[in-house]
């Protein structure tokens, strides 16, 4: 049984870029009431180099907000951001759902 993002949908999922803050909103699933929560997700990219970092923002818990702010960007580096779902009732974290890529001038 699939219990990804293709079968609870986050749905529309912005970005805000506000001088060295990143706001990242997102839909409720529509199964929101096994929903246990959110964990953010992000991929950083150097800008001069091949260096990428991959991280949970939400590490060691799960967010019931529908938006996360990530007050840690740097200028210059592109920031990838994606969210999945726990999924309560099956004990299943969804798929990943849309990405956003946000570049720091």
């Amino acid at each position: 049984m699939n219990y990804g993002l293709g079968s609870y949908g986050l749905g529309s999922f912005e970005e805000v870029s506000l001088a060295h803050k990143v706001v990242i909103q997102w839909n409720p699933s529509p199964d929101a009431a096994n929903i246990a929560g959110y964990a953010v997700y992000r991929i950083k990219l150097s800008p001069v180099s091949l260096l990428m970092t991959f991280n949970r923002l939400t590490d060691g818990y799960l967010t019931t907000a529908l938006s996360y702010t990530d007050t840690t960007v740097l200028s210059g580096w592109t920031y990838i951001y994606f969210v999945t779902a726990w999924q309560s009732l099956h004990g299943a974290m969804s798929h990943p759902s849309n990405i956003v890529s946000v570049n720091i001038p």
